[in-house]
């Protein structure tokens, strides 16, 4: 019977020994998860870190493209706005132009807030060509009979 407890005591023995080799390992098992929660929890940190950055820059470039659009669209009122004052000036000039080319008035256009209004400025009566003196009197088609003389202030 002394013998069959020292058998038993010798494997309750080595079966604490398997035991705390097995905790052990159990010890060294949980460490290595522990540590790689923490590696796992610093690129967590990094990788909010970094789309932060992504976030920040993102909203720059909204800011970005919405002053783009802005300065875009004011381009394109500007150029609108452009073009129209090109198109009456691109007419006055062909009034002016008919004017000097022998026409009896000059038909003006003037933009106002979008809207064009044409201004009948001048009627002139034809004066027959006797001479080339730019003294001559140019009579202007109104009521009062004030002639002007060109290259003088006269009438004005």
């Amino acid at each position: 019977m002394i013998d069959l407890s020292v058998t038993r005591i010798g494997n309750s023995a080595e079966q604490a020994n398997r035991s705390g080799e097995v905790l052990a390992e159990i010890v060294n098992s949980v460490k290595k998860v522990s540590d790689l929660n923490g590696e796992i929890a610093t690129a967590s940190e990094e990788q909010s870190s970094g789309i932060m950055q992504i976030s920040r820059a993102m909203n720059q470039l909204d800011g970005v493209t919405q002053g783009n659009a802005a300065a875009s669209e004011e381009a394109a009122a500007t150029a609108e706005e452009l073009s129209a004052q090109s198109t009456v000036l691109l007419k006055n000039v062909a009034s002016l132009n008919g004017l000097v080319s022998g026409g009896d008035r000059l038909e003006v256009q003037v933009q106002n807030n979008g809207h064009v209004e044409k201004r009948n400025v001048i009627k002139l009566k034809k004066v027959p060509k006797s001479s080339s003196k730019g003294e001559e009197m140019i009579p202007f088609d109104d009521d009062q009979e004030t002639h002007r003389k060109l290259g003088t202030t006269d009438g004005f």
